[in-house]
C-alpha cells in the first residue's frame, strides 16, 4: 500500500461507514476520515442514477455545501467526470484518475471546472467504482490546487476498499427497508391503503389494503400502476411524473388527487404526496406515497359542484366555494385557477381558507366531502 496512505484513518473511516449504514447516522465522519487518510480534502459516494442524486448522497462534512450546489445548480445533469467514469466502468476499469477522465484544456476552460469545482477547490479526482443491486456507485476523493493530482500508487490502495464499500451500500439499503416495512404495518393497522413510488415512478412498496382498494379501477403492470380507463390513466401517469419530479426541485409540489368517476360521480381517490426531504436519502425505498380513499357517495354528481350548497354548508364565500367546487373534482390547483380565470396565488389563498373552514388539510378530503354534499343536496 502506498506509504502516503494512512492506514489507521482509512480503517476507522470504514468502521464509521458501516455504523452509518446500519444506524442511518451521519456519513460525514467516515468519509472525512477516509479522505484525510488518502491526503484528500473531500469525499463523496455517488450513484450512477441521476434520479437518486437529488435525494441526498453521503459526503464528508466539508463537501456537503459543494454537493448541495452540485444538485441545486444542475451540475450533476451534465457531469463530465461521471459520464466518462460510468463508461469506463462498463468496460471493466474501476479506478479512475482525473488525468484519465479530462484533458488539461477541459480543466482550464470548461465551466464545469472553472465555475464549480475550482470554486470549491476540488479539481483533482481519484475514484473507485463498484456495483450494488445492479446499480453502479463510486467513491470519489477530491484534492485542491495545493495538494495536486493523486499519485499512481493511490489507486490500488483505494481499489482494496471496493468490497467493503459495496457491503456498506448494501447494508444501507437493507436497513432502510425495515423503516419502510414499519410504515406499511402502521398504515395497515390504521386500515389505510398505501402505495409507495420510487424516483422512477415504479411501485416500491404496497400494503394489502391498497391491493384490495385499487381494484377494479387500477392494475399493476411491469411494477407500474395503471388505471384501467385510458383517460384516467393519462391523468394518473402525469400526476405520478409530476410528484416524483418535484423530489429534485427546491419547492416540492403540493399533494395531488387522482379521482375516478362512475356515472358522473367520484368513487375512488388516489392522493399522491411527495415525502418530506428530510425523510429521503439515496437509499429511500420510496419518495412519493399514494393514499387511497373509496368515496361513499350514493347520488350522481354533476360538474360544476353546487356553489350554493357549499356556501350554506360551510359558510364559504362565493370565491372560496367556486375554488372548492373545481378542486373537488380532482383538478390540480394550477388547472383550477386557469378554469376560474384567476391567479394561482389567489386560488391558493381561497383554498387555504376553505381547508381552514372545513377543518381539513388535503385535496382528497375535499373531494370526499363535496361528494357527500352533492349526494344530500340534489
Amino acid at each position: 500500500m502506498n506509504r502516503s496512505v494512512r492506514h489507521g484513518l482509512v480503517e476507522r473511516g470504514l468502521d464509521a461507514l458501516f455504523d452509518a449504514a446500519v444506524g442511518m447516522e451521519s456519513w460525514e465522519k467516515g468519509l472525512s476520515s477516509i479522505a484525510v487518510g488518502f491526503g484528500a480534502t473531500a469525499a463523496a459516494m455517488v450513484p450512477e442514477s441521476k434520479l437518486v442524486i437529488p435525494l441526498g448522497i453521503p459526503t464528508s462534512g466539508n463537501a456537503s455545501a459543494a454537493f448541495s450546489e452540485f444538485v441545486s445548480g444542475g451540475w450533476y445533469v451534465n457531469d463530465i467526470r461521471a459520464r466518462r467514469t460510468w463508461s469506463l466502468a462498463k468496460s471493466g476499469k474501476f479506478i479512475m484518475y482525473e488525468q484519465e477522465l479530462t484533458t488539461p484544456q477541459e480543466r482550464s476552460s470548461e465551466p464545469y471546472y472553472q465555475e464549480f469545482f475550482c470554486k470549491f477547490d476540488m479539481q483533482w479526482l481519484l475514484g473507485v467504482t463498484f456495483s450494488v443491486r445492479g446499480e453502479a456507485w463510486s467513491l470519489g476523493l477530491f484534492r485542491g490546487s495545493a495538494q495536486g493530482a493523486f499519485e499512481p500508487a493511490d489507486g490500488p490502495a483505494l481499489g482494496r476498499l471496493r468490497a467493503n464499500l459495496s457491503r456498506v451500500i448494501r447494508l444501507a439499503y437493507a436497513f432502510r427497508s425495515p423503516e419502510n416495512s414499519a410504515l406499511t404495518t402502521i398504515l395497515d393497522r390504521a386500515h389505510i391503503p398505501m402505495v409507495g413510488f420510487d424516483p422512477s415512478g415504479q411501485i416500491s412498496i404496497l400494503n394489502q389494503k391498497a391491493v384490495e382498494a385499487l381494484a377494479p379501477f387500477y392494475r399493476i403492470k411491469g411494477n407500474r400502476l395503471q388505471a384501467v380507463d385510458q383517460a384516467a390513466d393519462k391523468r394518473l401517469q402525469t400526476a405520478i411524473r409530476e410528484a416524483t419530479t418535484s423530489v429534485s426541485s427546491a419547492t416540492q409540489r403540493e399533494p395531488s388527487a387522482v379521482v375516478t368517476y362512475e356515472a358522473g360521480r367520484p368513487v375512488h381517490v388516489l392522493e399522491l404526496i411527495t415525502m418530506p426531504r428530510n425523510f429521503m436519502s439515496a437509499f429511500s425505498g420510496f419518495v412519493v406515497v399514494g393514499l387511497i380513499r373509496n368515496v361513499k357517495s350514493t347520488r350522481q354528481s354533476q360538474a360544476p359542484r353546487s356553489v350554493d350548497a357549499l356556501r350554506q354548508a360551510f359558510g364559504l364565500t362565493v370565491a372560496e366555494a367556486k375554488v372548492a367546487s373545481v378542486v373537488g373534482t380532482g383538478l390540480g390547483l394550477p388547472e383550477a385557477a386557469r378554469n376560474l380565470s384567476i391567479g394561482y396565488e389567489t386560488a391558493r389563498t381561497h383554498l387555504a381558507k376553505v381547508f381552514g373552514k372545513l377543518g381539513i388539510s388535503r385535496q382528497a378530503e375535499l373531494v370526499e366531502i363535496i361528494a357527500l354534499i352533492d349526494a344530500t343536496s340534489r
